[in-house]
């Protein structure tokens, strides 16, 4: 994948999760599942930069100390904007890994190497589907199924893969 496909593909993921969040009722952002899950708004407050994170240590020449640094600075802001505010912040969330692909060449996009959370070496396009994608692929997932469990029986297969309530027939 290229930068515009990966960008149109996250952008895609931020679109869906948006989608479902205007289906969350107040009354149910302290749900979870089971014990030890996270709450409805845990989630959303996660979903709010598990893309970016990621892609912000890729692009940086941080430590790792430093890196734990940055990565605590996005925890720290997701747990302070107002709920009602998260299709703004995930509209940042997007900007903002635009603006740090803007910043990488498409020859360093497919060759640069970086070191991803397990310690795996892989190339800088390849850590972003695995990382940044695949972690706001999950947990729009996550966000769908604590929706349904919640009694959102309408939710569907459009709601869930495409970002849009089933069209009329």
């Amino acid at each position: 994948m290229n930068k515009a496909q990966i960008l149109s593909t996250l952008g895609q993921e931020v679109k869906i999760v948006k989608h479902l969040f205007t289906k969350v009722k107040t009354e149910n952002l302290n749900y979870a599942p089971a014990e030890k899950m996270r709450t409805l708004e845990e989630l959303l407050r996660y979903l709010s930069y598990a893309g970016v994170a990621s892609i912000n240590w890729y692009c940086s020449d941080e430590d790792d100390e430093t890196s734990k640094v940055t990565y605590k600075a996005y925890v720290s802001k997701a747990e302070k904007f107002a709920i009602e505010n998260f299709a703004t912040e995930m509209d940042a969330q997007l900007q903002e890994i635009s603006v740090f692909l803007d910043k990488i060449s498409e020859e360093d996009f497919a060759t640069k190497t970086v070191k991803i959370i397990t310690g795996k070496v892989c190339t800088f396009n390849e850590a972003i589907v695995n990382t940044s994608l695949k972690y706001l692929t999950a947990y729009r997932l996550q966000l769908f199924i604590y929706l349904k469990q919640l009694g959102f029986g309408e939710l569907n297969t459009f709601n869930c893969w495409m970002g849009i309530d089933k069209p009329m027939k």
